[in-house]
């Protein structure tokens, strides 16, 4: 069977502990959203694996798995990824810990997918801006720049652990077909993270363009107010000689 907890707390955790077994130290890293990992403690394995959510903040899926039975602890947030993991489930003949776990990894994997290409996207939308940039709307394009980059080391941070998982579970699976299909959402993990590296290094070039036309202006506008003091060093060099006339015989003094 598959058991789903939301929002459990501390008091519900001691007793699920006691009824399933669970390692007090595997108790505190559901209670605390820990990193990407996977543990073999005793007679089970724990997994957790991070979600996205519209922010861009980590939404932790933990599995507590054993042959004949799976928990996962969740807050509302990623309620979502398991209810369309139920109903992948219903769809399929057979059902195992195996499926269970594919069905939400693979499920959490393409939310992820979907945030990269919006991301993607938007980075994109920056670097064809940079190029073609009124006064104006410099500094709005340097603000989405900034805000693109941390959504894009939000996403890049997410990444971190998740291929050790799977690779982890390919391992655990003795299925062929199961080893499969985690390989493919192992390989929509190395796209996702050769993608953030892609985006990383359009974001830096667009950077650098956008310093680039900032140094340009400036040097125009330095060429411009040289030439400007130029001209009125001339026009200062022309009118003092007879601005001094003007002077010495405007003066209310005997002239000789």
């Amino acid at each position: 069977f598959w058991l789903d907890v939301v929002d459990a707390t501390k008091p519900e955790m001691d007793r699920l502990a006691r009824v399933f077994g669970i390692h007090p130290l595997t108790v505190e890293d559901i209670l605390e959203d820990t990193g990407d990992k996977i543990e073999e403690v005793s007679d089970y394995h724990f997994v957790v694996y991070r979600a996205v959510d519209t922010e861009m903040a980590a939404c932790p899926i933990a599995m507590v798995v054993k042959r004949r039975f799976v928990l996962t602890f969740h807050g509302r947030t990623t309620t979502e990824h398991v209810e369309q993991a139920v109903d992948r489930l219903a769809a399929m003949a057979e059902i195992g810990w195996q499926s269970v776990v594919y069905v939400l990894l693979d499920g959490m994997t393409d939310a992820l997918t979907m945030a990269m290409r919006t991301v993607a996207l938007e980075v994109d939308q920056v670097d064809e801006l940079v190029m073609v940039l009124s006064p104006l709307e410099k500094a709005d394009v340097l603000q989405r720049t900034g805000l693109v980059r941390r959504r894009l080391l939000a996403l890049w941070r997410l990444m971190h652990g998740k291929p050790e998982v799977v690779r982890a579970l390919m391992r655990m699976t003795p299925d062929l077909d199961e080893r499969h299909l985690l390989g493919d959402v192992l390989d929509h993990l190395g796209a996702m993270q050769s993608a953030c590296a892609h985006c990383d290094m359009v974001l830096a070039r667009a950077h650098s363009n956008y310093m680039g036309q900032i140094s340009l202006e400036l040097g125009d506008a330095s060429v411009g107010l040289s030439v400007f003091s130029n001209q009125l060093l001339i026009i200062s060099a022309i009118l003092l000689p007879t601005q001094f006339v003007a002077e010495l015989f405007g003066m209310n003094v005997p002239v000789p």
